[in-house]
């Protein structure tokens, strides 16, 4: 079933804030030409950065404007600035063609391309930094202290001053200039040695330049952790004949034909568990299994059980295992708040250390549940049996489905706690099929806004795709938290698919689109502002209206409403409207990708320089892989 298309409001795209109400437009290609007086247009300045930064032609931009033709040269630039990460949309419908473009949104639209850090306090040097506005703060500091834009002839950086076409000649000669020799790959040739290829020719290269690291991290983290240097023992370099230095590193360690590295021993972690009852004393850790299993239902368990575990003990049979009880009185299991997955894990370990075979059979029923409240389409509904509210939708709510699908995962490759046989080999063909139709349901679940595929909802319609609501302040939306999750997961995919890939790289391009730079939440803010100023701070809405990326927020009445200010209190201080959730992933997408047992080479020292004189780019990280 193809992904649903939603019938949009009138109002077309709005963006939440000026830091992302920048230059949309564009003149026309064929009429592309700078006058050295006059103030330079935003289609003059899409079209000159893009040239210079070598973004190549994308498809056709699909949202809508009403003066930009479709599949016009507008609109083939628009999407190249699209795709480079510099533009988002006007709330009008209009991309405003023919206005001119000020010396911060250039900061700012530069500093998006380049991906710099924002660096709010290397604007503050300016005579006028007061007005600098504080959207932009960030992204000029980024600028200035790359050496992009500096200070005009009055010791002011002129924010709203518009931009010359002098400047911009100068901008995309500057980035248009190679300044640093990089690396084109990086490839584990033999098990030991690793042929790094330069894009330029080195005489003498410093071998301190560069470090050969692994990742710690788990990924359930999205931190990479690059932490465990290999040892290197020599490194030696040959020219080819198109003038390329290659270098041939040797380590110590053992790289996997692929690239990779096994991990070193660990401590005895267990991925994914959230619940405080594991200890790693194993007196105190059997009693606390052998206490959950009195409180499996239906194979599940409550998201209450910790709580009962660690106040009451073993079940005594005169309570209620679970909060939830639908309208049959039957106590509901649930993969809620963490619930079942947790128990899975932690009793597989226990399984793992004690060969207690209730352990084992506990497992076996965990895993037999999750496996049977699948929907054929391929969701996870948030309780079983049937709670017969909106429980009853695929939850992607709280990474519900998602970290389902990541523990199922872990039974198939039999990774740890999964390393022993506590679940026999038959059931892997039966995970791996509920993997895929899981997948599937990823697939055309995403939501479709003005021709383009955006994230997801926290709910969705295990039938017809729909996003759907839950709570009364819980609505049919575009999530900006249960999102990540589900990126992360495709991220993992090993071999991923055209339709994976797309639905990756649509998700984070939505997350860039929707940022609000320059501003902050704070539930407690004296004056009753809440979502106020901060040059350093980059938020998400939790939820954001399909179709016009407006901001949602309620209250408990149920009523939508696009300021936080106009819900109670209450509810303001009691929920998540805003956060930080997509930071991390779109970080690790522009740097290492899935990174598990992946090993890099970092730039870490500027020595080695070559015959024009460039030098390494410091920090830079390139991902090693197989010769194959």
């Amino acid at each position: 079933m193809p992904r649903r298309k939603h019938r949009l409001p009138k109002t077309g795209t709005y963006i939440l804030s000026a830091a992302l109400s920048l230059a949309l437009t564009a003149s026309p290609i064929s009429a592309f030409a700078l006058d050295s007086t006059g103030p330079v247009t935003r289609g003059d300045f899409l079209q000159a950065i893009t040239q210079a930064i070598g973004v190549k032609e994308q498809s056709p931009y699909t949202f809508h404007f009403t003066d930009v033709k479709p599949n016009s040269p507008d609109s083939v630039l628009l999407e190249k600035a699209r795709f480079a990460g510099m533009i988002a949309g006007f709330p009008d419908q209009t991309a405003k063609l023919q206005d001119a473009v000020t010396r911060e949104q250039a900061a700012v639209m530069i500093a998006k391309a380049k991906k710099l850090p924002l660096k709010a306090s290397s604007a503050n040097g300016y005579k006028d930094a007061d007005k600098i506005s504080n959207w932009s703060k960030g992204y000029v500091g980024a600028v200035t202290e790359a050496g992009y834009m500096s200070a005009l002839s009055d010791g002011g950086f002129g924010p709203q001053t518009k931009l010359a076409a002098d400047e911009l000649k100068r901008l995309a000669e500057a980035l248009r200039q190679v300044r640093y020799m990089d690396v084109v790959s990086a490839k584990a040739v033999s098990s030991h040695i690793v042929e790094v290829v330069l894009n330029g020719k080195v005489s003498a290269f410093d071998g301190s330049d560069i470090r050969l690291t692994a990742a710690t991290g788990s990924w359930s983290d999205l931190d990479p952790k690059l932490e465990r240097p290999l040892t290197v023992k020599n490194i030696t370099s040959v020219i080819t004949e198109d003038h390329r230095t290659v270098l041939r590193v040797e380590i110590e360690e053992s790289l996997e034909a692929d690239g990779t590295i096994l991990p070193a021993a660990k401590g005895e972690e267990i991925p994914y568990l959230k619940a405080e009852y594991y200890t790693g004393d194993m007196e105190k850790d059997t009693v606390t299994a052998d206490h959950i299993l009195t409180y499996q239902i239906n194979g599940g368990w409550s998201k209450e059980t910790p709580n009962f575990v660690k106040e009451k003990g073993p079940w005594d049979g005169q309570f209620k295992r679970a909060s939830w009880i639908n309208g049959e009185g039957v106590e509901l299991a649930t993969i809620d708040n963490n619930a079942t997955t947790d128990e899975i894990l932690f009793l597989s370990y226990m399984y793992g250390k004690t060969k207690d075979e209730r352990y084992k059979q506990a497992v076996q029923d965990g895993l037999g549940m999750l496996l049977k409240m699948q929907y054929p389409s391929g969701g996870w509904p948030q309780t079983y049996p049937a709670r017969g509210n909106y429980s009853d939708y695929v939850t992607f709510n709280d990474n519900a489905m998602i970290r389902v699908m990541n523990i199922l995962t872990l039974v198939k490759d039999k990774k740890f706690p999964f390393d022993s046989d506590v679940v026999d080999d038959g059931v892997a063909s039966s995970i791996q099929t509920a993997l895929d139709t899981g997948l599937d349901y990823i697939l055309k679940s995403q939501i479709v806004a003005n021709g383009q595929l955006t994230a997801w909802c926290a709910q969705s319609d295990p039938v017809t795709y729909e996003p759907k609501e839950a709570r009364a302040y819980e609505h049919p939306s575009i999530s900006g938290s249960e999102s990540v999750g589900i990126i992360a997961y495709l991220m993992s995919l090993p071999n991923p698919t055209p339709d994976v890939k797309k639905a990756i790289d649509s998700a984070l391009r939505y997350f860039q689109e929707v940022r609000v730079d320059g501003m902050k939440f704070d539930k407690k803010d004296p004056n009753g502002i809440y979502i106020l100023p901060d040059p350093e701070k980059t938020i998400w809405y939790r939820f954001y209206e399909i179709g016009t990326n407006k901001p949602i927020f309620s209250g408990r009445d149920g009523i939508i409403k696009h300021n936080v200010n106009e819900i109670e209190l209450e509810r303001i201080q009691g929920y998540s409207w805003t956060g930080e959730w997509p930071s991390k992933i779109l970080n690790i997408a522009a740097t290492t990708g899935y990174y598990e047992n992946k090993v890099y080479v970092q730039l870490i020292g500027n020595a080695s320089k070559s015959d024009a004189g460039l030098t390494l780019e410091k920090g830079k990280l390139t991902l090693v892989t197989g010769s194959k």
